[in-house]
């Protein structure tokens, strides 16, 4: 699913939901973002949220899927992906931006 670097540490909480901002973006310009999250911990799913584009992820000894947004155009140079928990954490291992 990502290098192994990137999947060895997480980032995560337990609060109901935050915020990630990608900012500097050109808004001419679209955008495919690709988010990680797998834990060892079980029973663990994250919500991906883009303009109001929901994508869920067994985050439990994920080691495979990815929550994948296609076509992203920011607006005044940003982009804001909300993270959610579905039970009692959400995790984030990494993501990765490529410009179209």
């Amino acid at each position: 699913m990502c290098p192994q670097r990137v999947g060895r540490y997480a980032t995560y909480s337990s609060s109901t939901s935050r915020t990630l901002t990608l900012s500097s973006l050109d808004n001419a310009k679209q955008y495919t973002i690709q988010l990680y999250s797998s834990r060892s911990n079980t029973g663990q799913s994250t919500r991906f949220t883009v303009n109001g584009v929901n994508v869920d992820i067994a985050s439990s000894q994920n080691k495979t899927n990815i929550a994948t947004f296609n076509n992203i155009t920011p607006a005044s140079g940003k982009i804001t992906i909300t993270v959610r928990k579905l039970n009692n954490y959400d995790y984030v291992n990494g993501f990765t931006v490529t410009e179209k």
